[in-house]
């Protein structure tokens, strides 16, 4: 119950990342290979917390269906990004177990990163669907902005803001274009994407756990398969 979708989602992230690496065949394999644990693996799409929440921009599909589930009225929500193991069987299990005792958590990075998912490769309809679902069951997309200087690249947050409950367009039709929330807008490229260097940037949020970029899952989606 708990090995099995961190192992699934592990993989699918590893070979997402790994793929983005090369080009022409090998990437169309590591592609196929995406598919196929996405496909034969239901767990891919039942992340235990938020921690798992950057998986999905390398090649999870979007978990709405376990998410809803575990905000909705009277649930407990998932544990938040860099939560110990133990803190995310809590949230986990306390709904079933009287004997646990924990309060609601309503932020949701998950929510945030599916957001952009859907916002950053023009996915509108899937996009509305999305905020209306999230809306109902009362879930606070919650997002991590940095400067652009070293707290990017760690865990530390003295430039860091942590926003717990990031107001998203309730249609993507709200605005022109494909941004759809505050940090959307005022996004400034940092200085790995200003380079080229957008892989990189993946691989540190694969890292930290914690945070994501728009402008990097854009990236990803406008990607040819030639050499990065």
């Amino acid at each position: 119950m708990v090995t099995y979708p961190v192992r699934s989602i592990r993989l699918a992230e590893i070979f997402g990342l790994a793929g983005l690496t090369h080009t022409g065949e090998e990437r169309d394999a590591f592609a196929s290979a995406c598919r196929r644990i996405i496909i034969e693996l239901p767990g891919t799409s039942h992340p235990l917390s938020d921690n798992w929440a950057v998986s999905i921009h390398c090649s999870v599909g979007p978990p709405l269906i376990w998410v809803g589930d575990h905000y909705e009225e009277g649930k407990l929500g998932l544990a938040r990004a860099l939560a110990p193991p133990e803190e995310e069987l809590r949230h986990l299990l306390a709904g079933s177990l009287d004997f646990i005792e924990v309060q609601r958590r309503p932020e949701s990075m998950i929510a945030s990163v599916i957001l952009d998912l859907a916002a950053a490769l023009e996915l509108s309809a899937l996009y509305d669907d999305l905020i209306n679902d999230i809306l109902a069951v009362n879930a606070h997309p919650q997002v991590v902005e940095c400067d652009d200087d070293m707290t990017q690249y760690r865990d530390a947050y003295p430039d860091a803001y942590l926003e717990l409950w990031m107001r998203y367009d309730e249609s993507m039709n709200t605005t022109p274009g494909w941004k759809c929330a505050p940090h959307d807008r005022t996004w400034e490229p940092h200085y790995l994407e200003r380079i080229g260097r957008h892989w990189d940037s993946l691989a540190i949020f694969s890292v930290l756990r914690d945070r994501c970029v728009p402008y990097v899952i854009r990236w990803v989606g406008e990607l040819p398969n030639e050499d990065p």
